[in-house]
């Protein structure tokens, strides 16, 4: 399914760009604005496929890297999805607003970057444990 979010998404900025629509010099606010409803679509499923699969229900999903990555890209895209599609018209219009909104983004890949490191260390972790444990 996310391999059709991405196909999709290169036609549809293809066609985009292609019929003047979205010039090649824009600031891409329309083609972000693609992209983060693409992302969200997708962690929707993440989540959906979370609940509903019989497989999952056994696992913790606290305990697994893809739960805290799919969480950061939701705070992210969340957080940044009417910024993106505002970012000119404030840029022109409001530029004291658009300083601070510009911090929304900023943070928010703040606690992103901070929620995939944690998900990397828990994994690392956990293997390493469940190595050790092997062994003795």
């Amino acid at each position: 399914m996310i391999i059709i979010f991405i196909v999709l998404f290169l036609l549809i900025s293809l066609v985009l760009h292609l019929i003047g629509f979205v010039h090649y010099n824009d600031s891409g606010e329309y083609i972000s604005f693609l992209n983060t409803v693409l992302m969200l679509c997708s962690c929707g499923l993440y989540f959906f496929e979370l609940i509903t699969i019989d497989e999952v229900l056994d696992i913790n999903p606290l305990r697994e890297f893809s739960f805290w990555a799919t969480t950061a890209i939701l705070f992210y895209f969340s957080s940044s999805f009417m910024v993106y599609i505002s970012h000119k018209y404030l840029y022109t219009h409001h530029l004291d607003i658009f300083y601070m909104v510009n911090e929304i983004p900023r943070s928010m890949t703040l606690l992103c970057n901070l929620l995939l490191c944690l998900g990397i260390c828990l994994a690392v972790i956990r293997d390493r444990f469940q190595k050790e444990f092997i062994h003795v």
